[in-house]
């Protein structure tokens, strides 16, 4: 039997030389997170990142910058029985926030509710404390933002 096939989508928002985690505030996941989430029927993958970004973060001058990658995987290894398809996506803001708040995220499309999270700005280099699915596509976010003229650090 084939196992279903969710489309997902995973944003690294920067901003300078930032890069914006979340984490789940009922602790849920033990590692940062990127914001993102589940492709709707019929959306195109770059309007959904634009999307749960927003919905996730409560950030409302995003920029899409350029997708990173794509590819097709299945999660049976982190105990999860199904496969994604899944598009990372660099997005950019030039928000002004706190170093760190919280948001609520009420439209889950796992239908739990609202999700709160706290968001914070991380120096780009927080990107090794993320999971392995969201590390992905850290080498195409850094030369993405070296085609920006973000200066990074060797």
């Amino acid at each position: 039997m084939t196992k279903p096939l969710r489309q997902r989508v995973f944003t690294y928002i920067t901003r300078h030389d930032q890069l914006l985690l979340l984490a789940y505030v009922d602790g849920s996941y033990t590692v940062p997170q990127l914001p993102g989430g589940t492709v709707k029927l019929g959306e195109q993958p770059a309007d959904a990142a634009l999307r749960e970004a927003q919905e996730e973060t409560g950030l409302t001058q995003l920029q899409l910058v350029k997708c990173l990658g794509h590819f097709e995987r299945d999660l049976t290894d982190i105990g999860r029985d199904e496969r994604i398809e899944a598009w990372f996506f660099h997005l950019h803001t030039v928000e002004a926030t706190p170093a760190r708040w919280r948001h609520f995220e009420c439209d889950s499309s796992e239908g739990l509710g609202p999700i709160e999270f706290e968001l914070s700005w991380q120096p780009l280099t927080a990107i090794a404390r993320l999971g392995a699915i969201d590390q992905t596509m850290s080498a195409q976010l850094y030369a993405s933002l070296r085609e920006q003229g973000v200066p990074l650090e060797a």
